[in-house]
């Protein structure tokens, strides 16, 4: 806890000096380090919306070209049928992403927060929790578009002459690219997530100590 929030009071009884906690200054450097998170936490949730929808709307713009009868060679039905798995992917993982968020906001309207310390401190401690829960199974759902992103290339390729084999140099960037990312959000929730728990905690008990 940082000591700019620390009042030094002297007990004239015991001759002996004692630490009383600004709640203003320290629920205002809370909501701080709250707002950052928000801030990080709703970027990442962007980037996962913006990039969904633009590999949908551009398989959905292929599909159409197909049944349109817009392209001069007509692809087959495994081409087809990759394109819509491609997509179906994409929606699940998006999907997923705004769903299990949206159970999570209801559960905090459920919980009844209110503008207090105390009640934030719970909020941040709930959302942190969820944060790396979700981070920790992230592996897993980074396998429908991984997969999606790998069958829709294949499509492309096809579709545009390029000959096949170049789909092996593909499918080792995506697998490295997969390594990389799973491996990036467990370290965010080693070095940032797990840190600010401990902190949120260490806050929680501090409080619950000078109620006493």
């Amino acid at each position: 806890m940082n000591f700019d929030q620390l009042k030094v009071i002297w007990d004239t009884e015991t001759q002996e000096s004692h630490y009383a906690i600004d709640q203003q200054a320290l629920h205002g450097l809370l909501r701080e380090k709250s707002e950052k998170l928000q801030r990080f936490i709703y970027w990442q949730v962007f980037q996962t919306y913006a990039s969904s929808s633009f590999v949908i709307l551009v398989i959905v713009a292929i599909l159409g070209a197909i049944f349109g009868g817009f392209l001069r060679e007509l692809p087959s039905r495994w081409d087809v049928g990759a394109l819509f798995v491609a997509a179906t992917g994409w929606v699940y993982f998006a999907g997923s992403v705004y769903f299990s968020r949206q159970r999570q906001r209801r559960r905090q309207r459920e919980a009844g927060y209110t503008a207090s310390m105390r009640d934030e401190l719970e909020r941040d401690i709930e959302q942190v929790n969820f944060e790396i829960e979700t981070r920790r199974h992230l592996w897993l759902g980074f396998l429908p578009p991984y997969v999606g992103a790998f069958l829709f290339t294949g499509v492309v390729f096809r579709l545009s002459g390029t000959p096949e084999w170049g789909l092996i140099p593909f499918g080792c960037f995506m697998a490295v690219a997969y390594v990389f990312e799973t491996r990036s959000q467990q370290k965010i929730v080693r070095d940032d997530l797990e840190e600010r728990k401990r902190e949120l905690l260490s806050l929680r008990e501090t409080l619950l100590s000078s109620e006493e």
